[in-house]
């Protein structure tokens, strides 16, 4: 096993047992050397019910799915065994303990990535329902970026395959959530791309597909839009002798009539166009060693007009009379009352 740092690629502290992706396990004196085969099978088993008896039958079964040897449970003991004396001598914090019928990794609530990855989506459907979508999106990243691989990838046990295949379908649950919440956003321009590489890699999932049918379509992208639906429909046919669910066809209707329910009702602003926080622009200001200086005082007057005082006269004449009969039919400065351009040497102060 690798070495690895205090840090996984998520920013969360490393649990000291990960399941997601290869088994990896560290303690204070680094990587613990688990055997592949029985002991990681074991192993693994113990850590997806962290805190929680594991009957003895159950890892029999885990490791042998069809006719276990005889001395199967001897065979189980002495894996607990060595596993106990790893993790002893790794540093880990955490013991198997012996119960009736089975045993139980002991160890503190967050000791897994499983564990990390359950309290961040759950954290962050709560933040989701409160309207707090971006920091929901953040939350999730963080949950997601625990995965390495495929939970448990290369324990060659076909039992615990199905209890990991359920880990893997909570994380693609979770990039879904992300994705919806970041449509929800305005994002969709920037998701097009990563939605393209997610659909590829699961073509069945029309969850995903629908997510990229609207990421294109607020792109001005209709037409890959409707034929990201038919390569689905095509796919699902060809592969399922099935039709596409009904939530995909509605979408896909609505596509092509260009419901109007599909238009994001508030866009995302861009950075620089969302209003700064008051406390962060006081922090700008005094941080500023030379800040500019807006001018807020009114002009000046102006200095006095100089002209004919038979024109000046007829101007406001014009003007007075203009203003009781509620109009006034010269404009200002381009035609007298005489309706004549002044001369040069008429509006120039002297």
């Amino acid at each position: 096993m690798a070495v690895s740092s205090g840090y996984d690629g998520s920013g969360v502290a490393a649990a000291p047992f990960r399941v997601l992706g290869p088994l990896e396990v560290s303690g204070e004196l680094g990587a613990v050397s688990v055997a592949p085969g029985r002991q990681e099978i074991v192993l693994g088993a113990l850590v997806l019910e962290l805190n929680r008896v594991v009957e003895t039958t159950r890892l029999v079964d885990v490791i042998w799915a069809h006719d276990p040897p005889k001395t199967a449970r001897a065979q189980v003991q002495i894996c607990v065994s060595r596993l106990r004396k790893a993790l002893s001598d790794g540093g880990v914090e955490a013991t198997i303990e012996t119960r009736a019928g089975g045993y139980i990794l002991r160890a503190r609530e967050d000791a897994t990535d499983v564990g990390t990855f359950r309290r961040l989506v759950t954290e962050a459907h709560a933040l989701a329902r409160d309207g707090l979508k971006m920091p929901a999106v953040e939350t999730l990243r963080s949950a997601i970026g625990l995965w390495r691989g495929r939970c448990l990838a290369g324990v060659p046990s076909e039992v615990l395959a199905g209890t990991a295949a359920q880990w893997d379908e909570s994380r693609l649950e979770a990039v879904e959530t992300c994705m919806r919440l970041l449509l929800e956003l305005g994002h969709h321009e920037h998701l097009v791309g990563e939605l393209m590489q997610l659909v590829a890699g699961h073509p069945l999932r029309e969850r995903l597909r629908g997510h990229l049918m609207v990421a294109l379509y607020r792109s001005g992208r209709q037409a890959e839009a409707l034929d990201a639906y038919h390569q689905g429909r095509a796919m699902l046919t060809e592969e399922l002798g099935l039709d596409p669910g009904r939530e995909l066809r509605d979408l896909a209707q609505a596509i092509l009539t260009d419901d109007a329910d599909l238009v994001l009702a508030e866009p995302a602003e861009p950075r620089s166009l969302v209003a700064t926080p008051l406390s962060e622009a006081v922090q700008e200001r005094s941080a500023d060693p030379d800040p500019v200086v807006t001018p807020r005082q009114l002009p000046a007057d102006i200095g006095d007009l100089v002209a004919d005082d038979t024109i000046v006269s007829a101007v406001c004449d014009a003007v007075t009379e203009g203003q009781e009969k509620g109009q006034l039919n010269a404009a200002p400065g381009v035609r007298t009352a005489f309706d004549r351009p002044l001369g040069a040497d008429q509006t120039e102060a002297h």
